[in-house]
């Protein structure tokens, strides 16, 4: 289980704060690759902290991330796949992205069930 601090999404990793910034720009990986002068897979590692994302600040910290992309990280946060999620929602896998992606009262609600603050 994640201590405290993790269920916190104010809080977030310079890892984080990339994914927020490709997702809120609508950004494929190869697209942010591009746009940050680096290769696909360098941001794939990016994302998932293998590697320092540019320090030249190509890419801005979001600084008040929609309750949409908030709730795409509590799910990323979580370590929970797809179909994991789907199962404890009792839901399919298209209503949980279209909870997503419309910020849904449920999907909110169903995190901060399991401890998390947005």
């Amino acid at each position: 289980m994640l201590d405290r601090v993790t269920h916190d999404l104010r809080v977030r990793t310079v890892v984080e704060d990339l994914w927020l910034w490709r997702r809120a720009h609508g950004l494929t990986q190869k697209a942010a690759a591009r746009r940050l002068k680096v290769g696909r897979v360098s941001l794939q590692a990016m994302e998932r902290g293998e590697l320092e994302p540019p320090s030249d600040r190509a890419w801005t910290r979001i600084s008040d991330p929609s309750r949409p992309l908030m709730l795409a990280l509590a799910r990323r946060r979580s370590g929970l796949t797809v179909p994991e999620v789907v199962r404890l929602l009792r839901a399919s896998r298209v209503s949980l992205y279209s909870w997503e992606r419309n910020g849904d009262a449920r999907l909110l609600a169903f995190w901060s069930r399991r401890g998390f603050t947005f």
